[in-house]
């Protein structure tokens, strides 16, 4: 997972990342990069939003922890009171493997370049994703039938 320069997790400066956490995201670049930081104040969430209910800043404290191996997973999150009006067990589909985004872990992007990287990945695993669902049963891929050579 690459990394974006002034990431929020930066801006906040909530806690400075214990040495197990930023062990826990296995980037040399990352690590480098978080121990070159100069020291800073931690601030609260309660201080950043100070109109956030508690269970606001309860759910913020937990999709921000640092370590991924603490953070909340995303149907940990959905089951949180604070989103509980929204929770539909029957329509949130549950992903059975983990996400590999394929950028290089040891390149600082800018928060443009990532955001167009990211959307071209995802763009390109829908593609491979319809292609096998097309192959798998039986029909002509799309844009196969007026094949121009312009279709993407």
């Amino acid at each position: 997972s690459a990394r974006v320069s002034s990431g929020p997790w930066l801006s906040l400066s909530l806690v400075r990342p214990s040495a197990d956490d930023i062990e826990s995201i296995k980037s040399p670049f990352a690590a480098t990069m978080l121990e070159s930081l100069p020291p800073s104040s931690p601030r609260g969430l309660a201080e950043i939003f100070p109109r956030a209910s508690a269970e606001a800043l309860d759910l913020m404290k937990r999709l921000l922890q640092f370590n991924p191996n603490k953070r909340i997973t995303a149907e940990e999150a959905l089951r949180h009171p604070y989103v509980a009006l929204f929770h539909n067990s029957a329509d949130e589909p549950v992903c059975e493997r983990p996400i590999k985004i394929s950028f290089d872990d040891n390149t600082k992007y800018s928060i443009s370049e990532y955001r167009e990287k990211l959307y071209n990945e995802i763009v390109r695993k829908k593609r491979e994703s319809r292609r096998r669902h097309h192959h798998s049963s039986g029909a002509a891929p799309v844009g196969a039938a007026a094949s121009s050579g312009t279709h993407k």
